[in-house]
C-alpha cells in the first residue's frame, strides 16, 4: 500500500495560531521520483507477471456491477448514443 497524498487542512486550521502549518510540499519532487522508480515499476511488473488487474477487468459484468445492466437495458453508450442491445437471460 502506498499513500500518495497527505492533507493537513483541518489540523492546520485548528492549530494555526499556535503551531507551524504541516505540509509535505518540500518533499514533492523526491516523492514523485520514488513513485516513478519504485511504485509504478513494481505495479507494472506484478501486472505483467500475474495479470490481476486484467482478470478483474474481465470479470466485470452486470451481476457484480448493476450499473452495467442500466446501460444494457437502455441501449445507451458512454457518449450518449442509442444502440440496440440484445438482452441476455440471467
Amino acid at each position: 500500500m502506498y499513500l500518495d497524498e497527505c492533507f493537513f487542512t483541518s489540523y492546520n486550521q485548528k492549530w494555526k495560531d499556535s503551531h507551524e502549518a504541516l505540509s509535505l510540499d518540500a518533499y514533492t519532487e523526491e516523492a514523485e521520483e520514488f513513485k516513478l522508480k519504485h511504485i509504478f515499476s513494481h505495479i507494472a511488473s506484478m501486472e505483467h507477471k500475474e495479470g490481476a488487474i486484467s482478470l478483474w477487468l474481465h470479470s466485470l459484468n452486470h451481476r457484480n456491477y448493476p450499473d452495467f445492466r442500466y446501460q444494457e437495458t437502455n441501449g445507451a453508450t458512454a457518449n450518449g448514443e442509442q444502440t440496440q442491445v440484445a438482452k441476455m437471460a440471467d
